[in-house]
């Protein structure tokens, strides 16, 4: 049977990658059980490495992640099936679960690609759900083709493909899939904006937010175009240095960067209140995110850290000549001698950098670090701190943060 004119245009997609490792996010539903029937009609000899994320949340997982192993191994494929403790988790928390699969799955190749089966109604989807949020402009286009993760880069080649032209594809080609009842259920924001708003709002002509995601698609990329150059880590946030600092703009920007690292966002009244305490140099500005991580501003930087660094007692002094353990949010490899382990003090004079203040602020470490930042010592002299040696010719200690 012959294919389908879109799917010539997914062929051209994924020739410019055609080099790189490919791996498939197949949950053994419709759409990636199309994408990969396409891949092996496309590209007959190109191996796959098939993903598949078991998030245990329905009694039949087990038996989705078998007949997807199956279809794999039938294709002579490879399968990494990850099995994640999602029950009880809300959306976000189990797609946060499912990409971090995925990066564990792309670290092992070498410039893999991911492949997932988003279409065009996932992304108007995505894009009525973030207006309805507060997104900013970036967020109303709802999902990128293409996008760096890490280890990688995420490609949806069926962006431009609707729900319904893959499910006639599904049947003409007699193709067998899992269906997962929990689609169906309007608990879920995006099913319930699924089944019931686009519906209604495509009966009545009101689907505007298809062709406003259009629209905005050059302003928003320009945006973020624009923007990008401070996005280049995703623990700090340089927002002193960008060139705008209109409250509007300083929120699009924190709002972006977290995008654009795939992590969630915050409630946007509580970002507008977090922005007023950067402009008006309050002294320590904090906003807290879903998943236990928590923004906070430290000399004209915004860091994304876990909560630990607040909620966590700070450890007592520990002397042991133990080789390996747990201190506080710090663990130890490599131990031989009978060392004290403690926090670094005010006073402590460091080798090449003077008193522990002057320091931490040379190396921009924030306040909130600083009760946790490892010492060690010997008999009565300090012969390590953090990462940096305070004795030459001694080899002591490995220490790495819990988080």
């Amino acid at each position: 049977m012959p294919l389908p004119s879109w799917a010539i245009n997914v062929q051209a997609q994924l020739q410019i990658f055609e080099e790189n490792p490919w791996v498939i996010g197949l949950s053994g539903g419709c759409d990636s059980i199309v994408l990969y029937h396409l891949l092996k009609q496309l590209f007959p000899h190109k191996e796959v490495c098939v993903a598949h994320a078991n998030h245990q949340l329905h009694p039949d997982s087990g038996q989705w992640a078998f007949f997807v192993s199956e279809l794999a191994r039938k294709h002579g494929d490879s399968v990494v099936s990850g099995t994640l403790d999602c029950r009880g988790s809300s959306e976000s928390q189990a797609r946060l679960a499912r990409y971090d699969f995925f990066e564990q799955v792309l670290i092992s190749l070498n410039q893999p690609v991911l492949l997932l089966a988003h279409h065009r109604d996932d992304a108007n989807e995505t894009a009525l759900w973030r207006f309805l949020r507060g997104a900013p402009p970036g967020g109303l286009l709802g999902m990128p083709e293409r996008r760096i993760l890490r280890g990688g880069q995420i490609v949806r080649p069926l962006l431009d493909v609707s729900q319904e032209m893959i499910a006639n594809y599904a049947q003409q080609q007699h193709l067998r899939w899992v269906t997962d009842p929990s689609n169906a259920e309007q608990k879920y924001t995006r099913n319930f904006l699924r089944h019931q708003i686009m519906p209604q709002l495509q009966q009545r002509g009101l689907d505007q937010i298809v062709r406003t995601r259009e629209q905005l698609l050059d302003h928003a990329q320009a945006l973020l175009a624009h923007q990008q150059p401070f996005f280049i880590s995703s623990v700090q946030l340089p927002w002193t240095s960008y060139p705008v600092q209109q409250e509007s703009a300083v929120r699009s920007l924190i709002q972006n960067w977290l995008s654009y690292h795939h992590q969630p966002q915050p409630a946007v009244r509580a970002l507008r209140v977090f922005v007023g305490q950067l402009q008006s140099g309050a002294a320590t500005p904090m906003l807290d995110l879903p998943g236990g991580q928590r923004l906070a501003a430290y000399q004209g930087q915004i860091w994304r850290e876990s909560r630990l660094w607040w909620d966590t007692p700070a450890p007592e002094p520990l002397l042991t000549d133990t080789p390996s353990g747990e201190w506080g949010l710090w663990r130890w490899e490599g131990l031989q001698d009978q060392i004290l382990l403690r926090r670094l003090r005010k006073s402590d004079i460091l080798k090449g950098s003077g008193p522990a203040p002057k320091y931490w602020a040379q190396n921009n470490i924030p306040p909130w670090r600083r009760p946790f930042y490892p010492a060690l010592q010997e008999g009565q002299q300090l012969v390590q701190y953090a990462h940096l040696w305070a004795q030459e010719g001694k080899e002591w200690v490995i220490l790495s943060c819990l988080i």
